[in-house]
């Protein structure tokens, strides 16, 4: 049996939405991450349509309640300068 992964990080948003973890932009930005992907900050802000301040404070927020990790560093797609990409925690909770 093949799992969607948008259908699976939807259901890890909805969880986490429910047991009242993120607030509404935390969960904006975090509606937009695939499971297996990592992302830049500006890569977010183009996928959430938030400006890049909003982006910043709510990955800091995520990271910091262990929602959100730096996956690896690389070039951001959009402004080609080498980033710390982050993704979903994939770690021991």
């Amino acid at each position: 049996m093949k799992t969607n992964v948008t259908d699976t990080s939807r259901k890890a948003l909805n969880e986490i939405k429910y047991e009242g973890l993120v607030g509404k932009r935390q969960a904006q930005v975090l509606g937009v991450i695939e499971q297996a992907s990592n992302y830049s900050l500006q890569e977010l802000c183009v996928l959430a349509h938030l400006p890049v301040n909003v982006v910043s404070a709510r990955v800091n927020e995520l990271k910091e309640k262990n929602i959100l990790e730096v996956r690896c560093k690389r070039k951001c797609k959009i402004t080609l300068r080498t980033v710390n990409a982050v993704g979903i925690y994939l770690g021991q909770r």
